[in-house]
């Protein structure tokens, strides 16, 4: 197995339960290094009640919404409950097929032999840069979201942010508080959803429609929009297009929308005549998925 992030962890618990012979390869210097170095002030969307990992519970300590300092803890001691077979420090450098099964090479060029693979890298460890345009041509900072640690290097500086998934808003909201110029840049729109309603996390609200037709699903969703609105007043980001790739991820949280709204980020869309202003540093975004 290749990767030790929360669903190879969960696939190796599964196994071993089985007592199916595994080993878990893990290119970092302990489990969940995707999420060891993620944005500092990174939040889960999802409650511990729906992080957790089959078999162990978070402990009770823990806030409802884990940080990730309290997911990587976590991490470590699921994999420390069950005893899970990781090795740290090997990374997959390629995985082939041949009649017999997968052949595995590592970087310091040892190889593995399996009769099954599983890759557990998802999806943060291979991050998507778009090509832009003149890109040689902007003297500033050009970095992913991935690549985002804190705000503070970023103090006084104009920033683009180029998209509306979570993780772009998160850092635009962080960016901004910290004294940055924020403009974010969104070529379509998002479809904007609180973290909870009247206390119950919106995660709750989408299991419980997940059975429902599509029909009463878009009223429900349309229910929620009235809702958002009677919260905070409009959204100010333009809905989203047909459902398809970001536009199925909601926007979970209304601090983008007050910043917005507060004039503290500045919004430039697709139909916006006026280009943003050359940044000392730009931020490509991609859709966070929720956990």
């Amino acid at each position: 197995m290749i990767g030790a992030g929360p669903a190879g962890l969960a696939t190796s618990a599964a196994l071993a339960r089985r007592d199916v012979q595994h080993r878990v390869l893990e290119r970092g210097d302990a489990v969940g290094h995707t999420w060891a170095h993620l944005y500092d002030s990174l939040v889960l969307h999802t409650t511990k009640h729906l992080s957790s990992l089959p078999g162990l519970p978070f402990p009770a300590s823990t806030p409802r919404f884990p940080r990730r300092r309290d997911l990587l803890d976590y991490l470590a001691r699921y994999a420390d409950t069950f005893r899970l077979p990781v090795e740290t420090r090997r990374e997959v450098s390629s995985a082939t097929r041949d009649a017999s099964g997968w052949i595995v090479r590592t970087s310091e060029g040892a190889e593995l032999r399996a009769r099954a693979l599983v890759v557990a890298t998802g999806i943060v460890a291979n991050p998507y840069e778009p090509s832009i345009p003149e890109r040689k041509r902007f003297r500033g900072r050009v970095l992913h979201s991935v690549s985002y640690k804190r705000p503070e290097t970023f103090t006084g500086e104009r920033v683009l942010v180029v998209g509306a998934g979570n993780s772009a808003a998160e850092i635009s909201v962080e960016l901004a508080r910290a004294g940055a110029q924020v403009t974010l840049a969104v070529r379509s729109g998002a479809t904007v959803v609180p973290l909870e309603i009247a206390g119950i996390p919106i995660q709750y609200f989408g299991l419980a429609l997940g059975s429902l037709p599509p029909s009463a699903q878009r009223l429900a969703a349309m229910a929620v929009g009235r809702v958002t609105t009677l919260m905070r007043g409009p959204t100010v980001l333009p809905p989203p297009p047909a459902p398809g790739g970001c536009a199925k991820i909601p926007l979970i949280g209304l601090q983008l929308a007050d910043a917005l709204r507060a004039g503290t980020i500045t919004l430039r869309g697709a139909s916006s005549d006026s280009p943003a202003s050359a940044s000392a540093s730009m931020m490509v975004g991609s859709c966070r998925l929720i956990p």
